[in-house]
């Protein structure tokens, strides 16, 4: 794998900026043996490389690795990934028709719930703008519509708004009184002492969840405040559907992805987070010294070191 200067730049900053004590008790393994299937390795690989020709990976695929290829993309949300990979490789044709047909059908739903993600998000925005109350989209609404080369190639699965957390338990009643929102099913009942947000909503209109946030992290992380602060004081507004949503500036949302890949999920967030990685790196948006040194300063540089293994760091001197 081709190594980008933006990866370059960062690995050359870390050591430089490394600190020396405790080192080698920080350090990773030089090597760590994981049995991996074909089709789980092909999707790891062009979640950390999408822009790469897998052509020849496509072409060693033999028909169960195939079906596992694909039944492991869509609950992952990467099948629109997996789908521009095949067309860009010219193997589409490849699979076994069973598997077409569920990537075709795939496109399709995927598209419609771009869509319906876009509507409920500007209206939940809009309708707590009215209230006076400053909402900030989390994560995946300014990777979708910002960072990667298409918005339907990384689908959102539920809508996390960060507000300020005096106004978080207004929001969530404002919300709820109107109608149109209601508390989900599966959610459970607690306040703001509970953890990084409140019970999940659903808009009933689309069918999809909105979490209000009012911190980051439910982890007891040192860092978090600095980050919320960040991502309050240096957000930056998109203009989606004709309607202004704020989003994390690009440093913030990147340390947030970090943090949360590391310190909230503990790696169990499934390769879509190779894919952010790359898609926000290679933005050039990302000024890698002033990076790692906010890292440094919310405790997030192993972390940071960590989601650039895939680059091809597997440690740092």
């Amino acid at each position: 794998m081709s190594v980008s200067r933006e990866a370059t730049e960062l690995k050359d900053h870390l050591a430089r900026t490394a600190v020396s004590t405790n080192a080698a008790s920080a350090r990773a393994p030089a090597s760590i043996s994981v049995s991996i299937t074909p089709s789980a390795k092909l999707l790891l690989r062009l979640c950390a490389a999408p822009e790469s020709d897998h052509a020849a990976d496509f072409a060693a695929l033999d028909e169960d690795h195939w079906y596992d290829l694909v039944e492991q993309a869509i609950p992952k949300r990467v099948a629109a990934l997996l789908d521009r990979a095949l067309q860009r490789a010219d193997s589409f044709a490849l699979m076994p028709e069973e598997c077409r047909d569920a990537m075709v059908d795939e496109r399709r739903r995927l598209t419609m719930s771009a869509f319906g993600h876009m509507i409920a998000l500007t209206d939940a925005v809009s309708f707590l703008k009215s209230h006076d109350i400053p909402t900030i989209a989390l994560k995946g609404v300014r990777l979708a519509y910002q960072d990667y080369p298409d918005a339907r190639l990384r689908p959102l699965r539920d809508l996390d708004l960060l507000v300020p957390a005096d106004k978080a338990e207004q929001a969530q009643r404002l919300m709820i009184a109107c109608g149109r929102y209601e508390l989900a099913p599966w959610a459970e009942y607690y306040g703001l002492d509970f953890g990084h947000q409140l019970p999940e909503l659903l808009d009933t209109k689309h069918g999809i969840s909105i979490e209000i946030h009012h911190r980051l992290n439910a982890r007891d992380w040192a860092g978090e405040p600095k980050l919320v602060q960040m991502v309050f004081e240096q957000a930056e507004t998109l203009e989606i559907s004709g309607n202004r949503v704020r989003v994390p500036s690009m440093h913030a949302n990147f340390l947030h992805l970090v943090e949360h890949a590391t310190l909230h999920h503990m790696f169990e967030n499934g390769p879509i987070t190779l894919a952010d990685l790359h898609f926000a790196a290679q933005s050039g948006a990302i000024d890698w010294p002033l990076l790692i040194a906010q890292a440094k300063e919310m405790g997030l540089e192993r972390a940071l070191q960590l989601g650039f293994v895939d680059k091809g760091y597997p440690e740092f001197d």
